[in-house]
């Protein structure tokens, strides 16, 4: 077993982590495919950045490129239905106890919880008291300090109209409610950076 925590990976860890063996884990390496650095010695060190853009470009399971960069994710989950965020928040810390989840239950609490924890990702939901998530999204986009966040938008009302507004307001992805946990969660590995 590979930990998957780690800052660099060994051409033996590549062959574990994908179930071949050592030989074509170093051809993929000595031939460019898996980016790496050579160390005094002769041996090759793959860093998890350069692993996770090999796993993303080799189309391999999303929940692979999970494991690897799983580590202090910060995930914000906006909606004001209190057992959609309850039932997001169970499935999440359940299947990936690392990653750090928080709530909010409209814009204006979001907004200032986007700025306190800057979190990778924003599950949002767009018909929101306060500010909607339109113009949250909107917001979150624009600001230079935020802009990198990835947004997820969960939506009741997936009219075309409104998924080309959040998708104009800056959001990465749009899924429709109701949704399977599964769905929710390859959306989330396939943004981690």
């Amino acid at each position: 077993m590979v930990n998957l925590n780690k800052k660099f990976f060994t051409t033996g860890d590549i062959a574990r982590i994908f179930g071949v063996s050592r030989i074509s884990a170093y051809k993929w390496v000595v031939s460019g495919k898996i980016k790496s650095f050579k160390i005094p010695g002769g041996r090759y060190k793959i860093t998890k950045k350069d692993l996770v853009d090999f796993i993303k470009k080799s189309g391999l399971d999303a929940r692979v490129t999970g494991a690897i960069q799983q580590e202090d994710i910060k995930i914000l989950i906006v909606d004001d239905q209190k057992l959609i965020i309850q039932t997001v928040r169970d499935y999440m810390e359940k299947t990936h106890p690392s990653w750090h989840i928080s709530s909010a239950s409209d814009g204006f609490e979001a907004g200032r919880m986007v700025s306190r924890i800057n979190p990778d990702i924003v599950i949002l939901d767009l018909f929101l008291p306060g500010i909607n998530g339109f113009n949250l999204c909107k917001n979150i986009k624009n600001d230079p300090h935020t802009k990198d966040i990835k947004i997820i938008v969960i939506t009741g009302y997936p009219t075309d109209e409104n998924i080309g507004k959040a998708k104009d307001s800056g959001a990465d992805a749009v899924l429709p409610k109701p949704f399977e946990m599964e769905e929710l969660e390859k959306l989330i590995l396939k943004s981690l950076p």
